[in-house]
């Protein structure tokens, strides 16, 4: 069973997670000024979603939320923190096509959706469970929202 401290750095690794998407998404921002406007608008919401899990922790903390054992291991936040890294470190160092930077955020928010991120962690409280529940249904949005720029951007020939 995993110590409170266990569960705290898990939830404070997933709060880097959303900050560095959203220091990732704002890299593509800057580098695409035709698409400014998209990169940035998640980069917001993966601002608010940085203050939501911080807020989280407080409630861990409390006990009001628990990690679920055997839901995946922690490291592996540690693991796509660093592939988020290294995306960072890349798109400084090479730049990318605007192909490469939606395909890499759809890989960003179908790990987010389809690995449950945000199901590792349960709650008898009312908002804490929302909040989860929120951070789960807006990975799920970002990840259509991509999905259709992408293919918006294929169709129109960039």
């Amino acid at each position: 069973m995993a110590t409170v401290d266990q569960n705290l750095d898990a939830m404070q690794l997933l709060a880097e997670i959303e900050d560095a998407t959203a220091r990732l998404y704002r890299r593509y921002a800057g580098c695409f000024s035709e698409h400014q406007s998209f990169w940035e608008g998640l980069a917001r919401e993966e601002d608010a979603h940085t203050t939501w899990v911080r807020n989280l922790a407080d409630k861990l903390q409390a006990g009001v939320i628990t990690f679920r054992e055997n839901r995946f291991a922690p490291d592996t936040f540690r693991t796509f923190l660093g592939y988020l890294r290294e995306r960072i470190r890349e798109v400084d160092a090479y730049g990318l096509s605007l192909s490469a930077a939606l395909a890499i955020g759809i890989d960003i928010e179908e790990s987010f959706v389809e690995r449950g991120f945000f199901d590792v962690f349960e709650s008898d409280d009312t908002r804490a469970r929302t909040t989860l529940q929120r951070l789960s249904a807006e990975s799920a949005n970002h990840l259509q929202r991509l999905r259709a720029y992408h293919q918006e951007q294929r169709l129109g020939g960039a």
